[in-house]
């Protein structure tokens, strides 16, 4: 199969399971000023769907929460959630002010701006300033 016949993709949301939803919510709003958008609830769990801010171009955050109270386990198979913001410094401490930790203080790598908190569940987040132009955003 050449590339010319395959459909282009396009990322439209990542969805992270969390233990509370209305806390979850009021992280991501308080801290990376995601808003709430509709609420579905399946037999097995509910869900959240999260929208990037007014002006901002991203995909959604889906936050879902299992109906049968079972344990999550974050794992090691994936890396943070990657996230552009305007001043990493900033966000940094809005995330610890609302309930979220630091794993990676800010700092500078290859002329960019960045660090590594996590959210109250412990999922880790990526926050990313590019201070020159990126080749993949």
């Amino acid at each position: 199969m050449s590339a010319a016949s395959v459909e282009a993709a396009a990322q439209i949301f990542v969805k992270i399971f969390v233990t509370d939803l209305d806390r979850s919510a009021m992280f991501y709003s308080a801290s990376l000023g995601f808003v709430a958008g509709p609420r579905f609830a399946a037999r097995e769990f509910d869900e959240l769907v999260m929208r990037p801010g007014e002006g901002v171009r991203g995909g959604s955050l889906v936050l879902c929460r299992w109906k049968d109270g079972r344990a999550m386990e974050l794992g090691n198979a994936h890396g943070p959630l990657g996230l552009r913001v305007e001043d990493v410094d900033a966000a940094h401490d809005k995330v610890l002010a609302a309930g979220g930790s630091s794993q990676i203080a800010p700092l500078d790598l290859q002329g960019n701006r960045l660090a590594i908190v996590a959210d109250p569940d412990g999922h880790p987040l990526e926050l990313i300033a590019f201070q020159r132009p990126a080749k993949h955003v």
